[in-house]
């Protein structure tokens, strides 16, 4: 196994792109709509990717499937007023791969980290 190899089996993704930023600290009230579908760039150290999320919403729990460009699986969060978080972990040759999501809702539209 080369180097390269080890270093993307263990990256640990980050949003770097349009769709989420950081939650903001407080957030009250009911849980704004987080569902449907959403393409997030993910930026890794040497290279980056497109993953989509399907996420169902009932009351302030998601749930749904989260498909990379090879793997996908199961991804469950929570609302919290306008802020979001997800997780999910893909299975590959013994191993697992992590992801959490977290960001802030905008109306329709997660907002951007920047």
């Amino acid at each position: 196994m080369t180097n390269e190899k080890t270093e993307n089996a263990y990256a640990t993704p980050r949003l770097a792109d349009r769709i989420l930023r950081r939650p903001s600290p407080a957030a009250a009230g009911s849980p704004g709509r987080a569902g449907g579908q959403r393409d997030v760039e993910i930026s890794y150290k040497r290279d980056h990717a497109v993953h989509t999320l399907f996420l169902e919403q009932k009351s302030d729990q998601l749930m749904g499937s989260h498909r990379g460009e090879f793997l996908s699986g199961d991804i469950n969060g929570k609302v919290e007023g306008a802020n979001v978080r997800c997780h999910s972990n893909h299975h590959y040759e013994g191993t697992g791969i992590g992801y959490v999501f977290e960001g802030a809702i905008d109306g329709y539209a997660y907002r951007p980290p920047y």
